[in-house]
């Protein structure tokens, strides 16, 4: 989950979106968007679809070597 949250934070930055923008896309408040996204919550599959929507991302699942 690190990884993935990483991964948002970074895509977040490059793309210059603020957590309030993307709250606000969510339908959800910031201060829970940053707990999300810092770990303190859980971020589940329907909040982590969601926000590879609106970035125009998609998730691929991969097994390990």
């Amino acid at each position: 989950m690190e990884k993935l949250l990483f991964e948002l934070n970074e895509i977040l930055k490059k793309e210059s979106i603020s957590q309030y923008k993307l709250s606000k896309e969510l339908n959800i408040s910031q201060s829970y968007l940053n707990e999300m996204l810092n770990g303190k919550k859980k971020l589940n599959i329907d909040y982590i679809n969601k926000i590879c929507n609106y970035l125009g991302y998609e998730i691929i699942f991969k097994k390990n070597s």
